[in-house]
């Protein structure tokens, strides 16, 4: 069975090193155990809030939400979710800024 939608609370690998651009990444055991399951399911969103800090990126297909310390997430219909993904240019959002892949 593959997931559209994985929620927890550290992030796989992949997006550690699109934060830490440039440096060491000393990645947990749970993140590298995600990281597994990310290569293998792909899901279409992926939710956490270990960093406390809002953030959106795109991996691929994968969209990650870092959920900050007061905020939400809404989870879209399947149609919503991939119109806005087929719409998106492939990149990391990090709050106001923005970092190209």
């Amino acid at each position: 069975i593959k997931p559209d939608i994985v929620i927890s609370h550290e992030p796989p690998v992949v997006a550690h090193q699109a934060i830490r651009k440039g440096l060491e990444v000393n990645s947990s055991k749970t993140s590298q155990a995600l990281q597994i399951m990310f290569e293998i399911h792909q899901p279409k969103l992926w939710v956490f809030g270990h960093w406390h800090t809002t953030l959106r990126c795109l991996d691929g297909q994968t969209e990650f939400v870092c959920v900050g310390e007061k905020d939400f997430v809404d989870i879209e219909t399947e149609d919503e979710l991939n119109r806005r993904l087929s719409d998106s240019e492939g990149e990391w959002r990090m709050k106001e800024e923005v970092v190209a892949l």
